[in-house]
């Protein structure tokens, strides 16, 4: 089992660079995440969309693959009092700390996309293994 994040969830249902990976990552093993990633997918492909990257059929389909995806969720309000506690350590966005605090508490690595936090947590020393699809695409051997 990993944490994902929505960086990562987002690419096994709209076309990203590393759809590829994302897609192998979730065949590979179960996924799991604060319940927030559904929020954060729904905003994403709302953007997408918006800037004419995607028509309505395939915001909609989208919205289906992420509600069908086999991911376990955690509820949030169980993880916000360590997210906030990460966020104003790191100096990041609470949101994104969710994921930190969810894997924390499951002592489950962490895969996204987010370069910028992987760097923030590795400078802080915090107790949790990050990965970017590029490290998870090594270790799987793709």
């Amino acid at each position: 089992m990993i944490v994902v994040d929505a960086s990562v969830a987002i690419q096994t249902v709209l076309e990203e660079p590393d759809s590829a990976i994302a897609v192998a990552a979730l065949r590979s093993q179960t996924w799991t995440a604060p319940d927030l990633i559904l929020a954060e997918c729904a905003n994403i492909i709302w953007k997408r969309h918006r800037m004419g990257d995607i028509n309505d059929a395939e915001a909609a389909e989208a919205v289906h693959l992420i509600e069908a995806l086999n991911m376990y969720t955690e509820p949030s309000r169980r993880l916000i009092e360590r997210a906030v506690a990460i966020a104003i350590r790191l100096h990041h966005p609470a949101y994104d700390c969710f994921y930190l605090a969810h894997a924390e508490q499951m002592k489950l690595r962490v895969l996204t996309a987010d370069n910028k936090l992987i760097g923030k947590v590795r400078q802080a020393k915090l107790p949790i293994e990050m990965l970017n699809l590029h490290d998870f695409a090594k270790e799987a051997g793709l």
